[in-house]
C-alpha cells in the first residue's frame, strides 16, 4: 500500500516537473524575443546624438548574452548592417574615453558575427591604454567573448595600430599595454588584471621567440626554406618580406629549386609558393623550367582551377618579353589556359569597380556592402589567412578584384594568392585574387 502510494506521488511530481518544463520554455522564449526594431530606434537616436543618456538606453535595449543563430533573422541582419556601417560613432567615442560607449562597445559582443566581433576587438585593444582601470571594470563585468580573449589573446592584443607594425613595433605596443596594466592596484581588479597580463605576456614572448628564430635562419641562409615548409604563418611572412627584399641574393636558389620541379609534384604547394615567386621576380634565366613544365604531359594533371604555373607565365607573356612557343600545342588544357590568361590581362584596366555589380546573392549580398566602404588595406587583412571565416575572405577577395587601382599592396595581393583559401573547390578566392595582382601590375606600370 505503501508502495503505491510512492509510485503515485512520484507520477504528479514528474507530470508537474514536465508541465513546468513544457510551459517554462515558452514563457522564457517569449521573455527572450528580441524587439530589433526598438534596438535599431535606440541605435539611430544614438548615432545622431552619442550622449550618454543615448548610450545607456541603446545599452539597455541590447541582450546580455549572446544571440543564437537560430534567432537572427532579417530583421538582426538588417540592424547589424545598420550598427557596422556607424560604427565609427561608437570607436571615436570609446577613443575619446566616454564611460559608457566603453561599456556599450562591450555589450555589442552579445550581437556581432566573427566579421563585427573583430572591429570590436581592434577598438577595445587599442583602448586599453587610454584607460586600463575602466577597461578591466568593463572587461569583467562582460564575460561574453572574456575566456575566448584570454585564451587567444583577443581584444588584448588587437587594435588597428597593429595592421601597419611590424613584428617589433607590435611588442613594444603590447609591453606598454601590459605597463599601463600594472598600475591598476584595485583589490577587485587585480585577478582579471594579472590573467590579462600573463596572456599578452605570452603573445610577446611567441613574437619575440619568432624574431629571433628568423634572424638566426636569414644569418645561416635557411630562408627559403623557411617560406615553404614553416608551420607558423608569421615565419613564412617575415621570410616571404626579406626574399622579396633581397631578389638579386635569391634569384640564383629560386633557379636552381625551380630546375627540380619534376621532385616536387608530390608536394604541390611547396612548387607553387616557388611559382609566385618566379612570377615577382621575372627574371628571363626562370623562363627554362617555366617552359618545361608548360610541355610536361604529367604537369597538366596538377595544373587546374586557376593554375599558378598559368598564372605566373601569362605574367611574363604580357609584362616581360616571353611569348609562347609556336609549336607548343594548344589542345593541351595548360597551353590554352596560358593563351587565354595572357589575352584577359591586355583586356583588364585598373579602373574602380563595382563587385555588386557582378556578384549577388544572399549569402553574399550584406557582407559586399560592408565590404565596398573599407580601404583596401583592411581588405587585405580580412581576406589573409589569418582571418578564420571563410565567407569573408571570399567577399574581401571579391571586392579586391574590382577596386585595386595603385600597386601600393602589390606584394601583399601576392601573398594572399600563395596562402588560397581551403575547399574553395571552384577556385573563386584564388581567380579573384589573380584579377587583383593584374590590375596592380597594370597600375605599377603605368607609375600608379
Amino acid at each position: 500500500m505503501i508502495l503505491r502510494v510512492s509510485q503515485k506521488r512520484t507520477r504528479k511530481v514528474w507530470l508537474l516537473i514536465i508541465l513546468i518544463i513544457t510551459f517554462g520554455i515558452g514563457l522564457v522564449g517569449q521573455e527572450q524575443k528580441i524587439d530589433w526594431n526598438k534596438i535599431r530606434k535606440n541605435a539611430e537616436s544614438y548615432y545622431t546624438d552619442p550622449s550618454r543618456e543615448n548610450a545607456l538606453q541603446f545599452y539597455h535595449s541590447l541582450p546580455e548574452s549572446p544571440v543564437p543563430r537560430t534567432e537572427r533573422g532579417p530583421s538582426f541582419n538588417i540592424f547589424g548592417e545598420y550598427f557596422y556601417n556607424n560604427l565609427g560613432v561608437l570607436e571615436k567615442q570609446v577613443m575619446l574615453g566616454v564611460g559608457e560607449a566603453v561599456r556599450l562597445a562591450f555589450r555589442s559582443y552579445s550581437i556581432s558575427d566573427g566579421f563585427l566581433e573583430h572591429q570590436l576587438d581592434m577598438i577595445l585593444g587599442d583602448y586599453i591604454r587610454v584607460d586600463p582601470n575602466k577597461f578591466l571594470k568593463e572587461f569583467r563585468l562582460h564575460p561574453q567573448g572574456t575566456g575566448l580573449s584570454l585564451k587567444y589573446g583577443w581584444i588584448l592584443c588587437d587594435g588597428r595600430l597593429f595592421q601597419k607594425l611590424g613584428p617589433h613595433e607590435v611588442c613594444q605596443e603590447l609591453d606598454l599595454r601590459i605597463k599601463a596594466l600594472e598600475t591598476i592596484q584595485n583589490g577587485e581588479l587585480v585577478p582579471v588584471r594579472d590573467e590579462c597580463i600573463n596572456t599578452i605576456a605570452k603573445e610577446v614572448s611567441k613574437k619575440t621567440e619568432f624574431i629571433l628564430s628568423f634572424t638566426i635562419k636569414t644569418l645561416s641562409g635557411d630562408v627559403v626554406d623557411e617560406f615553404l615548409r614553416s608551420p607558423y604563418i608569421e615565419a613564412q611572412r617575415r621570410a616571404f618580406d626579406y626574399i622579396i627584399s633581397h631578389q638579386d641574393k635569391f634569384l640564383p636558389a629560386l633557379r636552381e629549386k625551380l630546375g627540380f620541379w619534376q621532385d616536387m609534384l608530390k608536394s604541390v604547394d611547396y612548387l607553387d609558393k616557388l611559382l609566385y615567386l618566379a612570377a615577382i621576380f621575372r627574371h628571363e634565366s626562370l623562363v627554362p623550367p617555366l617552359e618545361e613544365m608548360i610541355r610536361d604531359r604529367e604537369f597538366m594533371g596538377f595544373c587546374i582551377y586557376e593554375c599558378p604555373l598559368v598564372f605566373t607565365l601569362s605574367i611574363y607573356g604580357h609584362f616581360a618579353e616571353w611569348k609562347p612557343s609556336s609549336d607548343l600545342d594548344k589542345t593541351w588544357t595548360t597551353v590554352s589556359d596560358v593563351f587565354r590568361a595572357i589575352e584577359i590581362l591586355g583586356e583588364i584596366s585598373y579602373k574602380r569597380e563595382d563587385p555588386r555589380d557582378y556578384v549577388k546573392g544572399p549569402g553574399i549580398d550584406s557582407l559586399l556592402n560592408k565590404m565596398i566602404k573599407l580601404k583596401e588595406e583592411e581588405l587585405i587583412k580580412i581576406a589573409s589567412p589569418q582571418n578564420s571565416n571563410s565567407r569573408e575572405r571570399i567577399a574581401a577577395a571579391y571586392t579586391l578584384r574590382d577596386i585595386v587601382d595603385n600597386s601600393k599592396n602589390l606584394y601583399d595581393l601576392y601573398w594572399l594568392a600563395i596562402n588560397d583559401l581551403p575547399m574553395d573547390a571552384s577556385a573563386e578566392y584564388r581567380r579573384s585574387i589573380y584579377y587583383a595582382i593584374y590590375r596592380a601590375e597594370k597600375a605599377r606600370l603605368a607609375g600608379r
